[in-house]
């Protein structure tokens, strides 16, 4: 194998790798929660003006209805991160 073509194999297997731990692009359907990202031109980080912040709460919660007797079962949970400037 000449070393053209063994230079060529690494670049594509490092850019491989880099793809692997890259994160996702912003996609507001599927999981993981990429709402975060710098991205998503929706999240306020992205367009807050400066000295501007405020908290974000991720809210994932999973419900079971019986309709045969009449109760919901629900778990929920939150993620919380402290944007302020002062902790």
């Amino acid at each position: 194998m000449n070393t053209l073509m063994r230079n060529f194999l690494f670049l594509i297997s490092v850019l491989v790798t880099l793809n692997t731990f890259a994160q996702s692009a912003y996609n507001p359907i599927t999981t993981p929660n990429t709402y975060r990202q710098v991205d998503n031109p929706n999240y306020w980080k992205n367009k807050a003006p400066a000295g501007y912040w405020q908290q974000d709460v991720h809210y994932t919660i999973k419900a079971n209805i019986d309709e045969t007797k009449d109760i919901i079962d629900a778990s929920e949970q939150l993620v919380y991160w402290n944007n302020s400037p002062n902790t």
